[in-house]
């Protein structure tokens, strides 16, 4: 069995990250939602009004909601707030809507 995280290790792990990665992290944890879905989230999903980030299918990238076509998560403010200025601050195209992508624009490599 592994030992909770304590206040320490979790302050050293997010000094590590970069600010995306930080949110990435918060949005996995915050929100509950599945591998795929947590990975490739598109602009899209979020409801930035409901505080909620909708699970959709995307067949392009092979990611299909468990049992469900679609469905609604909510997100806790803080969440939401980064989110909206991760949003106003993201640079580049992004031709699939993703939240999270490479310069380039295409689906970023980073993988929690």
């Amino acid at each position: 069995m592994r030992e909770k995280y304590q206040p320490e290790d979790l302050e050293a792990l997010f000094c590590a990250f970069n600010p995306e990665k930080k949110l990435r992290y918060l949005f996995f944890v915050l929100t509950g939602q599945r591998g795929k879905e947590v990975r490739d989230p598109s602009w899209s999903d979020i409801d930035f009004n409901r505080k909620c980030v909708w699970g959709t299918a995307k067949k392009e990238l092979r990611i299909k909601p468990k049992d469900k076509e679609k469905r609604e998560i909510l997100m806790p403010a803080s969440v939401v707030e980064a989110l909206r200025d991760y949003k106003s601050r993201q640079t580049g195209f992004s031709r699939d809507d993703l939240t999270f992508t490479a310069s380039e624009g295409r689906l970023t490599a980073v993988r929690m």
